[in-house]
């Protein structure tokens, strides 16, 4: 009999030993993927920040205005026209911009009326019922070009926001969408960054 339970104890601290042996291996192989997932995504996230924070030129000849823009987005200029893009499309396409995504629109600012305030009040130039409301009206020199901020009002309650860069007679608008966005920053370092040429 004290033959058969020394068997026992013998089987039961193998199994204990075998089980602990293991457990130790899995886990140290798990923790081990953990962290080289940590890394691979700790560099993924530092590559995606060194890129977005250098900054490509860009200069139009259509408009004669030269800008800064985040190395990752995409330029394209034509119709008198330039958008900027955090995402891959172009001026022929109506793809609305996902909610993690933005585009900018830069062409020369339209109306019949002789300064911006009369073209955001009355865009149809005495056409139709109704004029649009200036709820507010922001300004910023930016080095001799003067950066304008509206919030306007149209009949039907809808509220929207215009952004103009003026210098001298040349006045740019500069369309966004989604507005606001997740990305002020780069919008107002575009802005900031035109020069007139």
């Amino acid at each position: 009999m004290p033959n058969q339970s020394g068997k026992v104890v013998l089987v039961l601290v193998l199994f204990i030993l075998l089980a602990s042996v293991g457990g130790y291996l899995y886990f140290s192989s798990v923790n081990k993927d953990i962290k080289t997932e940590q890394t691979v995504e700790e560099t993924r996230s530092t590559e995606v920040t060194n890129a977005e924070q250098s900054d490509q030129s860009y200069t139009s000849g259509d408009l004669k205005i030269s800008f800064k823009y985040p190395n990752s987005w995409v330029i394209d200029d034509r119709y008198f026209e330039i958008l900027i893009a955090s995402f891959d499309t172009n001026l022929n396409t109506n793809k609305i911009p996902d909610a993690n995504e933005v585009e900018i629109i830069i062409h020369n600012a339209r109306g019949c009326h002789e300064t911006i305030d009369e073209n955001l009040e009355d865009p149809s130039c005495g056409e139709a019922d109704g004029r649009n409301v200036i709820i507010s009206k922001e300004t910023e020199d930016l080095n001799g070009m003067m950066f304008y901020k509206y919030l306007v009002k149209y009949p039907s309650e809808k509220e929207q926001e215009f952004y103009f860069l003026e210098k001298g007679d040349r006045i740019l608008q500069i369309d966004k969408n989604p507005d606001p966005f997740m990305f002020e920053e780069e919008f107002n370092n575009i802005v900031k960054s035109i020069k007139f040429e």
